[in-house]
C-alpha cells in the first residue's frame, strides 16, 4: 500500500535516490538538510511542510514534490509563498501521483503557490487542478548559447532520439558553429565582473529595487541571496555583477547542472536583477571562462499571446528551434 506524509529532514536521502531514479536534479542530502535549516525566514515558515512523499510499505520513498519556502513582497507587503519542485515519482506507483500535487494546492499555511517550471507533462495537470498561468512575456521560451557546438548537437540529436547521433552532430556542430561566426560577439561592459559573495552591497541594490510598485518581487536580500545560492557557488554556481561608480546596478546568477542521460553540462540563470533590459543581454553575453565546461545557458521566458512556443537561440549563436515548453502557475490561497 502507498500512502502520502510530510516529508521530513531525515528523508533527504530517499529523496535524493527517487529524483536520481526519475532524471531530477540530483542533490547531496547533507548540504540539502544545511540548508534548510539556514532558512533566513525559518521562523515565519514555523509549520509550512517542506514538502510531501509517497511511501511504500516495501519499496520505502517512490514519490516526492518539494515544497520550497520563499518570501515575496508585493508593495510593501510580505507574501509568503510555496514554491513547487522536484515532482518525480517511481513507475509503478504513478497512479497516486496526483495525491502529492493535491496536497501541495490544499496546504493552508501559505499566502500563495507558485509554480514556476512546470513542464510539458506537468502543465495539463497543473490546469485540471485550477491553477491560474502567469500572464508573463514569452516564458515558454528557451535561449541557448552554445560553447560546444558538438557537445550540443549531440545532446539534442539524443534528446529527439535521432539514430547515430555521436556521428551526426559533427556536421550538425559545424552549421551550429558557423551560425555562431556569422552573428558575431557582443562587447562586454567594463563593470561587469565576478562577484564572490554576496555583500551589503546588494542590500542597498534590494532596498531601491523593492520601492516599485505594483510588483511582486522575491525577497532577495544578501541574507536570502547567500541562503538561496551561497552553497551552489562551491562548485556548481557563479555570480556576475554589473556596478557603476561602485554601485551594484544588476547581477544574474548561473547554476551549473548536469544532464547525464543527454550527456549536456549547462548553466541555468537562475535569477537575473536589473535596472534595464539590456543588462540581461550583457549579463548572459559575456564570453564566459567557463567555456570548456558548460555546452548551454539557459533562459525562460513566455509568448505575449499565451500560446506555447518552442525554444530559440539567445544572441548571438545560431536560431534553432529546440526546447522544451512549460509555464508558471499559481493558485491563490
Amino acid at each position: 500500500m502507498t500512502r502520502l506524509r510530510l516529508a521530513t529532514l531525515s528523508d533527504l536521502e530517499a529523496i535524493a535516490a527517487v529524483s536520481a531514479r526519475n532524471g531530477l536534479s540530483s542533490f547531496d542530502a547533507v548540504e540539502r538538510r544545511d540548508w534548510w535549516l539556514s532558512h533566513p525566514f525559518r521562523a515565519e515558515f514555523e509549520g509550512v511542510p517542506m514538502g510531501w512523499v509517497l511511501e511504500n510499505e516495501t519499496d520505502g520513498i517512490v514519490g516526492t514534490f518539494s515544497n520550497i519556502h520563499m518570501m515575496y513582497e508585493l508593495d510593501g507587503r510580505r507574501i509568503k509563498c510555496g514554491i513547487a519542485g522536484s515532482w518525480g515519482v517511481d513507475v509503478g506507483h504513478r497512479n497516486s501521483s496526483l495525491l502529492l500535487a493535491r496536497a501541495y494546492f490544499t496546504q493552508n499555511a501559505v499566502d500563495l503557490c507558485v509554480n514556476g517550471s512546470a513542464s510539458a507533462v506537468a502543465s495539463p495537470i497543473m490546469e485540471a487542478l485550477k491553477a491560474r498561468r502567469v500572464p508573463a512575456v514569452d516564458y515558454d521560451i528557451s535561449y541557448f548559447w552554445i560553447t560546444r557546438h558538438k557537445a550540443f548537437a549531440e545532446a539534442v540529436l539524443r534528446k529527439k532520439k535521432i539514430p547515430a547521433a555521436g556521428i551526426l552532430a559533427h556536421a550538425a556542430g559545424l552549421v551550429l558553429r558557423a551560425a555562431d561566426l556569422r552573428i558575431g560577439r557582443r562587447k562586454i561592459p567594463a563593470g561587469l565582473k565576478p562577484v564572490n559573495e554576496f555583500g551589503v552591497e546588494f542590500d542597498t541594490f534590494w532596498e531601491k529595487l523593492r520601492q516599485g510598485r505594483g510588483r511582486m518581487r522575491a525577497v532577495r536580500s544578501a541574507a536570502a541571496l547567500d541562503w538561496r545560492f551561497g552553497p551552489l557557488r562551491r562548485n556548481r554556481a557563479t555570480v556576475l555583477g554589473i556596478f557603476e561608480g561602485g554601485n551594484l546596478t544588476g547581477y544574474v546568477v548561473l547554476r551549473r547542472i548536469v544532464r547525464e542521460h543527454l550527456g549536456l553540462r549547462q548553466f541555468v540563470i537562475a535569477i537575473c536583477r536589473h535596472w534595464t533590459i539590456h543588462r540581461i543581454s550583457f549579463s548572459v553575453c559575456w564570453p564566459v571562462p567557463w567555456k570548456q565546461r558548460a555546452t548551454r545557458i539557459w533562459m525562460p521566458s513566455n509568448g505575449r499571446d499565451g500560446t506555447r512556443r518552442r525554444g530559440k537561440w539567445l544572441a548571438p549563436c545560431a536560431r534553432s528551434r529546440t526546447g522544451i515548453p512549460f509555464g508558471p502557475f499559481t493558485t491563490k490561497r
